[in-house]
């Protein structure tokens, strides 16, 4: 009896050892967690966590400029959409932020990446991050298979493909959800709208991507940020926030810049070293245009359309306004593109003595009585001598425009303008020489920015050359292809050139 009483006091000192020990063990990793919440970002990966570098070598990981300035917005704004260039690092950084957070907390986050392989690739991020961190810090995992990593504080780490029959949908996710390179996701809309259901208003959200075509989610998000029509802060790096993207001169040598990497220098303050780098990578085969898109310049050429845009480089004219009110001695015309529908209505202004865009307005699901009273009162204000209705299907709107001009006493020439297919290809070439030329500036809107870059030019097989608004993508996408303001643009810059004193070659039909 008295050896079972001694065994049975033996196991309870054992079980109080390892209660004792538990304990202690949990008020040192209370103790870490607390300062490991303490700590910057940026100082965790400097002190505690490994990445494998471009040579595949284990180095400590010194968040870069870039991964620096994510970091002061990730708290700040919690839903955030960011616009990145290759190899930046922005979702090596995120992951990072996402393993931080599970350690000092017993947060929910996911990561979804848009293929298998990158989702294997941000698994092996986080590994390494775990593998390599000092003894003490590494958390007992309680799970950690191809999906999910669980920790004893109740932390747990879903990395994932989107689209995938194990992704988001019906999860919760208090911490981080993270969308890898959102705009290659397949059905995107749908499987990011059913994953954020389950991120609180204190959970963070950040959707970051390389640029791929002007439709989609992740377009038509950076769109809405952009515009501040959007509760997602919009961030933007360059692709020289990377200091690797440099190319040292070699002695005495010197570069000679274009006017594009002169602009470049000018607003940017691009080294030579930069520009080389540059001069590089955008001779290296296949590259050519997708350049822009893979290390993007700004955020609206890095949105290469799916057909080859009829506008390459417009952006370059496109300045701020500097007329509130027409100069006396200048010369103005319009252009109107007449909307049906659910299209808009857009009037193009320019003043033909600086060739330059002085107004652009559009408008949609109005009377065309309300509307033609916009387009006379703006004519009135801006003295215009002309305008050139486009009058596929409105003979009677154009007669009453012109009733609308007289009823007010104002003298202008209205010319109407039947569009067909040649005469679009003849207006696009003279567009596009015109600001190639030098000659054009164009007001810097949004949506009209957005119109210019989505209109794209195809050959068909006959060799006729097409022109349209790009609407591949989802129904909303199509929906939103536009090219009221193109064509109103269009019709104007014939305004301002009088064909009888240019010499113009246009291809033939």
């Amino acid at each position: 009896m008295s050896n079972r009483n001694s065994l049975s006091k033996h196991g309870e000192d054992v079980l109080a050892l390892l209660e004792e020990s538990a304990r202690s063990n949990q008020s040192d990793w209370d103790k870490f967690a607390g300062e490991i919440a303490a700590m910057s970002l940026v100082e965790f990966c400097e002190q505690y966590l490994f990445i494998q570098d471009i040579n595949d070598n284990l180095v400590p990981f010194v968040p870069n400029r870039a991964q620096r300035d994510l970091e002061g917005k990730l708290e700040r704004y919690k839903r955030i959409v960011g616009l990145k260039g290759r190899q930046q690092g922005i979702s090596t950084f995120c992951v990072a932020f996402l393993f931080k957070r599970s350690l000092e907390r017993g947060a929910r986050s996911m990561s979804m990446a848009h293929d298998d392989d990158t989702t294997q690739k941000l698994r092996r991020m986080a590994k390494i991050f775990y593998d390599n961190l000092p003894e003490h810090l590494q958390l007992e995992r309680t799970q950690d298979n191809a999906a999910i990593t669980s920790y004893s504080n109740l932390a747990e780490v879903t990395i994932k493909t989107a689209g995938s029959k194990i992704g988001g949908r019906g999860g919760t996710y208090g911490g981080v959800f993270l969308a890898d390179e959102a705009a290659f996701w397949k059905d995107a809309d749908q499987v990011f709208k059913g994953a954020i259901q389950g991120v609180p208003e204190s959970g963070i959200i950040v959707m970051v991507s390389t640029a791929n075509g002007t439709q989609g989610l992740f377009y038509n998000e950076v769109q809405k940020a952009k515009s501040g029509d959007s509760e997602y802060h919009f961030v933007f790096y360059e692709w020289w926030w990377e200091d690797r993207y440099s190319i040292p001169l070699e002695d005495g040598e010197t570069l000679n810049y274009s006017d594009d990497e002169q602009a470049l220098v000018d607003k940017h303050g691009l080294s030579p070293e930069q520009i080389k780098w540059r001069r590089k990578k955008m001779n290296e085969p296949g590259m050519g245009e997708d350049f822009f898109q893979e290390y993007p310049e700004d955020p609206d050429t890095c949105f290469l359309t799916s057909g080859e845009s009829a506008f390459p480089g417009v952006h370059s004219v496109m300045v701020a306004p500097t007329q509130t009110k027409p100069i006396q001695g200048h010369v103005y015309s319009a252009a109107l593109d007449w909307g049906q529908d659910n299209d808009y209505s857009s009037l193009c202004i320019m003043d033909e003595t600086e060739k330059r865009e002085v107004y652009l307005n559009r408008w949609r699901k109005m009377k065309y009585q309300e509307i033609r009273a916009e387009v006379v009162q703006a004519c009135i204000f801006w003295t215009c001598t002309r305008i050139k209705p486009e009058a596929n299907s409105m003979s009677s709107n154009i007669e009453e425009l012109i009733d609308d001009f007289a009823a007010e006493g104002y003298e202008i020439d209205v010319t109407p303008l039947n569009m067909s297919n040649p005469l679009k290809h003849e207006l696009v070439t003279l567009f596009k020489n015109g600001y190639q030329a030098g000659g054009m500036k164009l007001l810097d809107i949004a949506y009209a920015k957005q119109e210019m870059n989505t209109f794209v030019k195809k050959q068909l097989p006959s060799l006729i050359w097409t022109y349209q608004a790009e609407c591949k993508g989802s129904r909303n996408d199509k929906a939103n292809a536009r090219d009221d303001t193109v064509i109103a643009r269009l019709l104007a810059w014939h305004n301002v050139m009088d064909q009888s004193e240019i010499d113009i070659a246009f291809p033939e039909y």
